[in-house]
């Protein structure tokens, strides 16, 4: 995964996360933030979802969803 445009702080909390094991562990290191921090740690770990998932997304052309909202005339494309 690439995530382009981010500071030296920033790529040492994605590192940081990555490192943890369980989602106890990442939640117990988010606690330990202070608030600005932990704003944008929550960010970069939203960032890093939407990187991963991304490749699902696009290669499900014919997800249920996009069909009910063809049928409701809007747009998926």
């Amino acid at each position: 995964m690439r995530i382009d445009g981010l500071t030296t702080e920033q790529c040492n909390m994605l590192d940081t996360m990555w490192a943890k094991d369980t989602k106890e562990e990442l939640t117990d290191w988010f606690q330990t933030l202070p608030t600005e921090k932990y704003h944008m740690a929550l960010t970069l770990f939203d960032i890093m979802l939407q990187e991963i998932i991304e490749p699902e997304v696009k290669k499900s052309k014919n997800i249920d969803a996009k069909k009910l909202l063809r049928k409701l005339g809007i747009n998926c494309e």
